[in-house]
């Protein structure tokens, strides 16, 4: 009895035990913890790429509590958010954001991930995962 008890034991907690991927990283949602203005985006047709001035700017606003929120989307502006070691390349962590879309006519979640490419003070840069062409986002914090 008493072995099938700590065989229960094992096999729950290993059940309950989260990745490293999954967890949440805290040092680096500190750093991210404020509100963030579009400032460039890198655009690519192809051959080459170039950071622009961003037309669509918006900001986006990083809470304490992993929640999130934007000025651009009407009725998805808000979610929550993760942050987990990009299973690509170790050196860099991804932001995911899964927006909680709730109107008249539908309600759904998504997600977008996003790559920290660097982020340093009052600058943040990232890249869209999902991008085949090379893009990008810079953001400075207000």
């Amino acid at each position: 009895m008493k072995t099938l008890f700590l065989l229960l034991l094992i096999f729950t907690s290993a059940l309950s035990c989260k990745s490293s991927d999954e967890r949440n990283d805290t040092s680096q949602s500190n750093d991210l913890v404020g509100s963030w203005k579009l400032t460039e985006t890198k655009t690519s047709d192809g051959n080459s790429s170039n950071w622009v001035v961003a037309t669509n700017i918006y900001i986006i606003n990083f809470n304490n509590d992993n929640t999130f929120s934007r000025n651009d989307f009407a009725s998805c502006g808000s979610g929550s958010y993760t942050i987990t070691t990009d299973p690509t390349n170790q050196a860099f962590k991804i932001i995911t954001l899964t927006y909680s879309c709730n109107n008249n006519d539908f309600e759904h979640q998504f997600k977008s991930k996003y790559r920290i490419i660097s982020i340093s003070g009052n600058s943040l840069e990232t890249n869209n995962v999902s991008c085949i062409e090379e893009c990008g986002q810079k953001y400075k914090k207000e």
